[in-house]
């Protein structure tokens, strides 16, 4: 009996073989413009969405660090309104809140806007271009 993931992996080969042969079928050759513009992009993709987990995990870091110090301040909360360290703690809640707040989160929101946004369109725009100047050349 074969393993299960023969299957998947003959799929994962063919699929695209096949879409890419019948867009060659029904549209012709400008079908192999944005195939091949689609497989350039990739290294773009690639270095994108490690810049997106980088900070993922930079905030992640951050969030542990505000959550750590929140459990402290919920587990003392007797010593600490006893000490009247309140404002102490006050300040180092929002110093560390402040490092995603201003920093980080700015940073992704621009990441995510541009990879998803921008790269779409500026992806239809060139094939589109590169495909009409191609057909009038011809």
């Amino acid at each position: 009996m074969a393993p299960r993931w023969i299957f998947s992996s003959f799929c994962v080969v063919m699929e695209p073989l096949a879409a890419v042969c019948l867009l060659l079928y029904l549209i012709g050759w400008q079908a192999l413009m944005g195939v091949l513009f689609l497989i350039a992009l990739i290294p773009c993709v690639m270095k994108i969405s490690s810049a997106c987990s980088r900070l993922r995990n930079e905030t992640a870091k951050v969030a542990d660090q505000r959550m750590s110090l929140m459990n402290e301040l919920v587990t003392g909360i007797r010593a600490l309104k006893t000490h009247a360290w309140e404002e102490n703690y006050r300040d180092k809640v929002k110093k560390v809140r402040r490092q995603v707040e201003v920093k980080l989160i700015p940073i992704t929101v621009t990441i995510t806007n541009i990879s998803t946004k921008t790269t779409t369109i500026i992806i239809i725009i060139i094939i589109t271009i590169i495909t009409n100047i191609i057909q009038l050349g011809t």
